[in-house]
């Protein structure tokens, strides 16, 4: 009798354990598969991407460059590009029980050679002359002038605040002083084509930490925000002939900017570095767009589209860099300006 009961004793106790076993605690989480993508072009303005169902995953994330994410049930997604040629478009399948199925590694797929809508103006840089210096800016239209130097005390400066560069409707605004022949300095912005990656500090302000331009190109626009430059001059600003409706712009990191906080930022987390750009339709502010360079463990590289479409009608674009660090270079690279008339 007695090995009777220590029979089904031992029994219910194996049981107890296959129950336990089967709670959670042994079997370990199962990652959801990475989706398999596909793409179709519509039009100019419309992109379908689709994958086939993933086992267990109950939605799907997406997003297009950088742009905010977006939560589908099906398995598929209808992006506008924003009138690039391409971008790049990333999935995450996802599970109502992401204890049991995480989400799955991202799965990315680029879309090329899309066209762009025929209404619209692209501004480019492509036919900026440079010269040898392989960079234009306000110092050859500088005149002498009575100036101030930080002190208030009268100066003479050769001085210059006007338009630099004229594409289309687009009108590109900059600001250049030799601070009572001393040394030049300038704001607003500059046309480049210097792609200089691995020099840091203020004498390489005019590369992009890309190996070109927007999509290829060989020539970009450089922008420098003087905040502690009295307004406007140190407002980079681009101002249309006529008003019109802004779709998108390419922005990168300047390598100044770039390097600065890899190399001279201690911190692992880095401040917040944020790129402003406002609408204005006449003396109005009309809207704004913000885009994160560098914040965190993040320091954004290579060419980043920006939609511009929520500014609606301007007669104006104003940038302006938002950072805690007040050491920060306030520099930013712009290219591809694309609007409709």
């Amino acid at each position: 009798m007695k090995n009777w009961f220590l029979g089904a004793f031992l029994l219910c106790a194996a049981v107890a354990w296959t129950a336990c076993s089967d709670d959670g605690t042994e079997n370990p989480a199962v990652q959801l598969a990475a989706p398999e993508l596909e793409y179709e072009i519509i039009g100019p303005r419309e992109v379908r991407v689709c994958w086939r169902p993933v086992e267990h995953a109950d939605a799907y994330r997406y997003s297009v460059d950088r742009r905010a994410e977006n939560t589908t049930l099906s398995c598929e997604a209808t992006i506008d590009p924003l009138g690039a040629a391409s971008c790049v478009v990333t999935v995450y399948a996802v599970s109502d029980d992401p204890s049991a199925y995480p989400d799955s590694e991202p799965s990315r797929i680029t879309v090329s050679d899309i066209p762009r809508p025929e209404e619209a103006v692209i501004v480019g840089f492509e036919s900026a002359a440079l010269g040898e210096e392989g960079f234009i800016w306000g110092k050859p239209m500088a005149v002498e002038e009575d100036d101030t130097d930080w002190q208030g005390n009268p100066i003479r400066s050769n001085r210059y605040y006007g338009s630099l560069y004229r594409e289309g409707e687009a009108d590109l605004w900059t600001f250049y002083s030799d601070s009572g022949h001393t040394f030049d300095t300038w704001n607003g912005f500059v046309v480049s084509n210097h792609t200089d990656m691995e020099t840091s500090g203020y004498l390489n302000d005019k590369s992009v930490y890309a190996g070109s331009g927007a999509e290829g190109s060989k020539q970009f626009a450089v922008g420098y925000y003087g905040a502690w430059t009295a307004e406007p001059y140190g407002i980079p600003v681009i101002k249309f002939e006529t008003a019109v409706r802004p779709l998108s712009v390419g922005i990168a990191n300047t390598t100044y900017v770039y390097r600065y906080f890899r190399d001279d930022v201690a911190e692992v987390r880095k401040p917040d570095y944020t790129l402003r750009i406002t609408g204005v339709n006449g003396s109005e502010e009309v809207g704004e767009v913000s885009w994160l360079l560098a914040g965190g463990e993040t320091i954004v590289e290579g060419w980043q589209t920006v939609d511009l479409s929520g500014l609606g009608e301007v007669t104006g674009l104003e940038f302006r860099i938002a950072c805690e660090d007040v050491n920060a270079p306030l520099y930013f690279a712009l290219d591809n300006l694309l609007y409709l008339k």
